[in-house]
């Protein structure tokens, strides 16, 4: 059966003007379609897949029939063919490789870092502090120190983090042009993308090299690539860099934004804002004492629901699948947005509603198929997201337990679209809660 072509195309362009001038209002249309909806970027035929039925299949039923796509082919151009972009045997073989990073026992290690990176952090924190390049150096020195070892240099760190944001800036230029032209020409941000990615290479390929000169195993991500075997063969010094550059620019990137979007959530809202306080107020905080913070994971999921960092997804076909009836012809680009599924009102009642109680047991219909989508789903889904939960949970509750979020009336934030949905600003000031006793000075 042929999907229905999604309305407005205009001769040549297709859909790209309407996706360019209002992406986030174009998507959430493609959504409402209610069904596989046919768009046309240029002269390309792209297949957007909105339904939970419809995603479960794309991700968890039939993965084997996607690759990632061109969306994150073009992110090779930093990351190489590591963890997000390779696909098959050699994708299973590497995800094989890292996972044990991930694991649990390394989680509990991690755990202490986090919370002593966070405390430290927001204790330092004044009344005038920016909120957004605090929580940005925060997320960057736990990336460092417990994925790269704690005798990551803080220079080296702070470095590579300012580089982030040019290779985010020049891989979102190539992503969103379906020409494949824009990331050729003499632009600034061509300029800017090929001097941090050569500056980056050099940073983690110098860093690699001594880290391998001292040989212990230091209990995190680095200790975990340069030990990995596969058939008795260890990981190219050449993979190791891409893995560890994919994983910090994944890690570093989503999670400050994120924190970005509960900060200004939690301000807008302040009896959830005095909820959480009084959660993240009762006692030290241990590894064991994670279950206890409850209000605050459902704080960051609802904000992860609103605001996900991945608005837009992309696969494509190696061989013609099937998707709810609809016949996907090998070699089609597939569209998905965890965005617009967030912002479904027959998933989510009331999407725009800043609720973190609907997550609470049965608060919810059981919708079948995939409605979540913040971290993937299926064989494909973010090694890290238990990583990444629980640091947004530590840092948040360190955050809670010495400020408060004061809304700033004057400032308008919206979200700004680049390679991750970030907004425009917090929109909200550090203030002492009134009966903290501590001095902002």
């Amino acid at each position: 059966m042929k999907p229905n072509s999604m309305p407005g195309a205009v001769p040549l362009l297709g859909h790209l003007p309407a996706l360019a001038r209002r992406p986030l209002e174009f998507l959430r249309a493609a959504q409402a379609q209610r069904d596989v909806v046919l768009l046309r970027l240029g002269v390309e035929k792209v297949y957007f897949v909105n339904q939970p039925e419809q995603l479960r299949t794309l991700l968890v039923t039939d993965p084997g029939r996607f690759d990632k796509g061109v969306q994150f082919e073009k992110a090779a151009a930093v990351i190489g063919n590591s963890l997000p972009v390779s696909a098959g045997a050699f994708h299973r073989r590497q995800r094989k490789m890292i996972r044990p990073a991930f694991l649990q026992a390394r989680l509990r290690e991690y755990f202490d870092v986090m919370r002593d990176c966070a405390e430290t952090a927001v204790g330092q924190w004044s009344a005038d502090t920016d909120i957004t390049a605090a929580l940005r150096d925060v997320v960057g020195a736990i990336t460092a120190r417990t994925l790269f070892s704690p005798d990551f240099p803080d220079d080296e760190r702070r470095e590579l983090t300012g580089l982030i944001d040019a290779l985010d800036k020049g891989v979102a230029l190539r992503v969103l042009d379906p020409t494949g032209l824009a990331g050729r020409l003499p632009l600034p941000v061509n300029r800017r993308f090929e001097q941090a990615r050569a500056r980056t290479h050099e940073l983690m390929e110098a860093f690699i090299a001594r880290y391998r000169e001292r040989g212990d195993d230091r209990h995190d991500l680095m200790s975990t690539l340069l030990a990995a075997r596969d058939d008795g063969q260890l990981m190219p010094d050449r993979q190791i860099r891409d893995e560890a550059i994919a994983i910090l620019q994944a890690g570093f990137e989503t999670t400050a934004r994120a924190l970005c979007w509960a900060c200004h959530a939690l301000g807008e809202h302040p009896e959830m804002q005095r909820r959480v306080g009084d959660e993240v107020s009762e006692g030290p905080l241990g590894y064991d004492d994670l279950p206890r913070l409850d209000l605050t994971r459902r704080v960051v999921t609802e904000a992860l629901r609103l605001y996900p960092p991945l608005y837009l997804m992309t696969r494509r076909a190696i061989e013609d699948v099937q998707i709810g009836g609809h016949t996907i012809p090998s070699g089609s680009t597939v569209l998905f947005s965890p965005y617009a599924l967030h912002h479904d009102p027959a998933i989510y009642p009331d999407p725009e509603r800043f609720d973190p109680d609907r997550w609470l047991p049965d608060a919810r219909p059981e919708i079948q198929g995939v409605t979540y989508l913040p971290f993937g789903a299926g064989l494909r889904n973010c090694l890290g997201e238990q990583f990444a939960m629980m640091e947004l949970v530590v840092v948040l509750s360190a955050l809670m337990r010495r400020w408060s979020l004061e809304r700033i009336p004057t400032v308008a934030v919206r979200p700004k679209l680049s390679f991750v949905l970030a907004p425009s600003a917090t929109g909200v000031r550090l203030s002492l809660p009134a009966a903290s006793g501590i001095s902002a000075c």
